[in-house]
């Protein structure tokens, strides 16, 4: 499978660079873009003794890999301007024996008007990136780290999906049917449950709904936005008294402010049974508790500011995230019904020539107080430099 991508890759670049000459004498003509971005990671990453496998002393490791959100990207654009494509491979290399390429963006759009249709693989209106905090070290770690992602930010990702925009002036939406990602988890979920020999089938009869609306007004930009997803399951004949769905739900609204050499960004969000439609959500899942199916909910925010003095920004951010659960209760021998992760970083972008930045950065995690014997989760630091080269 990895041989096929790196052969396609290939062909698209070997179109890139004939595009040209095949549009030679003609004017205008479609046109093809190739864009990379390579990122390296270095740095220290150091556990808190209760995020270890010994339980005993803190650990910190050095690093040094990949992250596989560097990618191979290629755009194509139709002479008139009104269909287009995005391509876009992830290349990773966490260590020596973990080499990776995925895909992240295949869609193709079409253009009448201030109206766009999309279809394949690509952001939802869920938490699109031009919000997010710029906290780039450890992604490549086993703690995942991007973003605040789980620490106060939350991000959909990359979903198949058909997708309407409309825009006119400041002012514009989006809607999108989009691929639900839970129904395989859940249906294992559930099957843990059923007589030996039996199995459920979870499905979906409606794709998982997104909308998001944008709104920008000079250094002002909004996108408040929502999903909702319903789950069903069709148990084994015999099997009664089981609730037989639950509804996936959220909600956020991201700020960005900016004003000369400073700029701001925030986000609030609530959710509910997200896990596998959010990335790093998974306590957010829903658990059967006698047939019954009890929600997990969670709420955050986070802030960053900048300030850009030549080619240097400092920034910092911090992020704050609560979780709850209704299946987290005295009766089941838990101590609390959520809990609350913390999270801070500073970083020193410096702009060395046009296409390549070092990004130095120290960034915090505290993993908060268990809900079930209410004692310390531990707590996570890195610090180390981020090798940005975008072409």
């Amino acid at each position: 499978m990895k041989k096929l991508l790196v052969i396609t890759m290939a062909i698209m670049v070997a179109l890139a660079f004939t595009a040209p000459a095949f549009a030679a004498g003609e004017a205008p003509g479609p046109s093809v873009t190739v864009h990379a971005r390579i990122l390296m990671d270095f740095g220290w990453d150091s556990k808190s003794k209760e995020k270890t496998s010994n339980k005993h002393e803190d650990v910190t490791s050095s690093f040094a890999n990949i992250p596989d959100h560097s990618y191979f990207r290629v755009k194509f654009t139709s002479a008139d301007k009104t269909v287009g494509g995005h391509v876009e491979m992830g290349l990773g290399n966490y260590y020596a024996d973990n080499r990776n390429v995925e895909l992240r963006y295949a869609y193709g759009w079409w253009k009448v008007g201030n109206c766009v249709l999309k279809a394949g693989q690509m952001d939802t209106p869920y938490g699109v990136a031009a919000f997010a905090p710029k906290q780039y070290l450890g992604w490549g770690q086993p703690y995942r780290k991007l973003f605040l992602l789980g620490y106060g930010y939350a991000y959909s990702g990359r979903l198949p999906q058909i997708a309407f925009d409309w825009d006119s002036g400041n002012f514009g939406f989006t809607v999108a049917l989009v691929q639900p990602m839970a129904q395989d988890e859940y249906q294992a979920y559930v099957d843990t449950f059923m007589p030996t020999g039996s199995a459920t089938d979870a499905y979906n009869t409606f794709p998982r709904v997104d909308f998001g609306v944008r709104f920008k007004a000079g250094g002002f930009s909004t996108y408040p936005s929502l999903f909702w997803a319903k789950y069903e399951v069709q148990y084994p004949a015999g099997i009664s008294g089981m609730d037989d769905s639950y509804d996936a739900l959220a909600f956020q609204i991201p700020v960005k402010f900016t004003t000369g050499a400073f700029t701001a960004k925030a986000q609030f969000h609530w959710q509910k049974n997200v896990w596998k439609d959010v990335s790093l959500y998974n306590q957010t899942a829903p658990v059967l508790v006698n047939g019954a199916v009890k929600d997990g909910t969670n709420m955050g925010g986070m802030i960053t500011v900048e300030y850009k003095i030549g080619a240097l920004t400092p920034m910092a951010g911090f992020g704050i995230e609560k979780s709850e659960h209704d299946a987290w209760t005295h009766a089941n021998g838990y101590k609390d019904d959520g809990y609350t992760m913390t999270s801070y970083f500073f970083a020193l972008p410096y702009e060395v020539a046009k296409n390549f930045t070092i990004h130095p950065e120290f960034s915090y995690f505290n993993y908060g107080d268990s809900p079930k014997t209410g004692q310390d989760n531990g707590n996570e630091w890195m610090l180390g430099v981020e090798f940005r080269f975008i072409f």
